[in-house]
């Protein structure tokens, strides 16, 4: 597999032993004549393009392998200029469909995962990974859990919550692009 980065985008090229006869994809093409009466000839290579775009500020390092591939040296952004992103209560984007998903689920609202986001220290941090959006973007995130004293009405009580955010800036250094937000 070869990668080629092009301006923001980056396209891996994958070659497969796969051939393709008559329509259809076959491993081993003696099997494949056999059963499809196909002409045996010589057996080609499939290569595939796969183009995907980083939209992060950060991208010294690109994945090579897919999501969740984890970053060295984090945490990549400064916890200082991130809260600053969001100190109008604006520039937080719910980036993927899952975070849209738990936050409703929370019963929250942007303003809360930036609530959230601004009681963050640097003894929260977990660590840096690629993550994809669902659609073909990337990004490079940085990921902390931090505990929070809430009064929980089923227990009736005061108890720690744990809750977890993901997030990167995006290359304009103007949004924070939310990837997760969950207990």
């Amino acid at each position: 597999m070869t990668s080629h980065n092009l301006g923001g985008s980056i396209s891996l090229f994958v070659t497969s032993d796969r051939t393709k006869f008559c329509g259809k994809v076959a491993l081993n093409c003696q099997n494949h004549v056999e059963k499809h009466g196909c002409p045996l000839g010589k057996t080609p290579k499939i290569t595939i393009m796969v183009t995907f775009y980083v939209i992060s500020e950060y991208s010294s390092t690109l994945p090579t392998k897919g999501g969740g591939e984890k970053i060295a040296g984090g945490p990549l952004y400064d916890l200082n200029r991130v809260k600053s992103i969001t100190k109008d209560r604006t520039g937080l984007l719910l980036w993927t469909k899952d975070c849209a998903k738990d936050v409703q689920e929370l019963g929250w609202a942007s303003s809360d995962v930036i609530d959230l986001i601004r009681r963050l220290g640097a003894k929260d941090y977990i660590d840096s990974e690629w993550c994809e959006n669902g659609k073909g973007a990337w990004a490079a995130c940085d990921a902390y859990s931090v505990k929070v004293l809430e009064w929980v009405p089923t227990a009736d009580k005061e108890m720690r919550i744990s809750y977890f955010v993901k997030f990167a800036i995006n290359k304009l250094g103007t949004m924070l692009l939310t990837v997760s937000c969950h207990i």
